[in-house]
């Protein structure tokens, strides 16, 4: 065997190597994906509720209806959604 083949050999074989930590990093990179969009509801859902009771906080309650109105477009916003579009209900 030629010192061409095995460098052409040894190219190969890094080469086949970088193929699987690339396949591994890709499915690490898709999980941590998920988890992500799987955590952005219910984060956004918390922040939204606090910064609408900070708002009712500091009027004292009384805009606490259009306070509510401006959460639900933002829940909508972040989810997704048309302002003022119903929430589908989860199947059962």
């Amino acid at each position: 065997m030629s010192a061409f083949d095995n460098l052409k050999n040894k190219a190969a074989e890094l080469a086949d190597q970088a193929k699987e930590q690339l396949a591994h990093a890709t499915e690490a990179a898709k999980s941590g994906l998920e988890s992500a969009k799987d955590n952005l509801e219910s984060v956004s859902d918390a922040a939204i509720e606090k910064a609408g009771d900070a708002v009712d906080a500091v009027t004292g309650g009384k805009f606490a209806d259009k306070v509510d109105a401006v959460q639900a477009k933002a829940d909508d916003l972040i989810k997704g959604r048309e302002p003022g579009a119903a929430a589908e209900e989860p199947q059962a």
